[in-house]
């Protein structure tokens, strides 16, 4: 049993189905935190309400107001392609083509996505071979939670200062139309900062996280934050709590072989002669409605480890295995 191996075996070969460069060398917990970026970046399909904001509704209206020939086709396709993102986002769909290149190598910084709490999805309609939408004058703007796409607004892909990814109008958009998510990040008793985007632009070069200041409230990064090599704080603290409750779920089923068996034979499970355990994703375990309920319920160690997206099964029996 080395469930710290098991760990780093199936974010390699998450990675590796996903196609994603990383360095083989990085230990359990930067592969843990990679692994958890990853995810988030890739946004699961999953199908979500889309909200769209007062300023996209406008924008959109202005859209098909071009009056250059070629200016005018490519705003009608970021047009047509916003709506076919929100069908997409309604029916769980895959949003991957819409999508960064980037999200192809697992080192490669997405301070938007940190800071703001922001994806950003290209606008076309039409498909390369590399199997993302090709680079468009268009970007939208949105926070994707599980359940929910609250669409900012529509963006042109080239800024003249090469702001695009540090405007801070993004944030009151956000303020303005969901002031309930801004909100979840308030540091009341705590002064924002009043920085120009340019000096934002600076400062998130350096990976150096800023409170905002919305005048009501100021609120921390809507993202978590960034680490000092570009990372998310969010997934980092994830990262430290998942190997802190592997290395307990470790210590346990050595130390009480007899209790973890004794657990399983009341299950009706045999557990006979020697046993042996492995950390596995959650798609991997094959249990009763009853355990995984149980599982689910998250007042005991191993349903914490579930909320994190793994359990710990017996290898030869498949059974997953609950600790309190």
């Amino acid at each position: 049993m080395n469930l710290c191996n098991d760990l780093k075996n199936i974010v390699r070969t998450y990675l590796s189905e996903k196609s994603i460069s990383y360095k083989d060398e990085d230990n359990a917990e930067d592969l843990a935190a990679l692994y958890c970026e990853m995810r988030i970046r890739h946004i699961g399909p999953a199908p979500r309400s889309v909200h769209f904001s007062s300023e996209l509704h406008n924008t959109l209206g202005s859209l098909p107001n071009e009056t250059d020939p070629q200016e005018r086709e490519k705003a009608l396709d970021a047009w047509g392609t916003v709506f076919r993102l929100r069908y997409v986002f309604t029916n769980g769909g895959d949003l991957a083509p819409y999508l960064s290149g980037g999200i192809k190598d697992a080192r490669s910084p997405d301070g938007l996505l940190w800071d703001y709490g922001m994806h950003h999805f290209h606008l076309s309609s039409s498909v390369g071979k590399s199997g993302f939408v090709r680079r468009s004058d268009y970007l939208l703007f949105a926070i994707v939670t599980h359940d929910h796409a609250f669409f900012v607004d529509v963006r042109k892909h080239r800024d003249p200062q090469n702001l695009q990814w540090v405007r801070q109008d993004l944030l009151t958009v956000v303020h303005a139309n969901w002031p309930e998510i801004t909100s979840m990040f308030a540091l009341h008793g705590v002064d924002g900062s009043t920085l120009t985007d340019e000096q934002k632009k600076e400062l998130r070069g350096k990976n150096i996280n800023t409170v905002h200041d919305f005048y009501e409230y100021a609120t921390a990064p809507l993202g978590g934050g960034t680490t000092g090599d570009g990372g998310s704080v969010w997934c980092r603290m994830w990262a430290d709590r998942l190997l802190s409750e592997i290395e307990r779920h470790e210590a346990i089923l050595v130390t009480q072989p007899d209790e973890v068996r004794a657990a399983l034979e009341a299950k009706g499970l045999a557990a006979g002669g020697v046993m042996d355990f492995r950390l596995v994703p959650l798609d991997n375990i094959d249990a009763s409605p009853e355990i995984v309920e149980h599982l689910q319920e998250g007042n005991h160690s191993s349903g914490r480890l579930y909320a994190l997206g793994l359990g710990i099964v017996e290898a030869a029996s498949g059974c997953p295995v609950v600790i309190a």
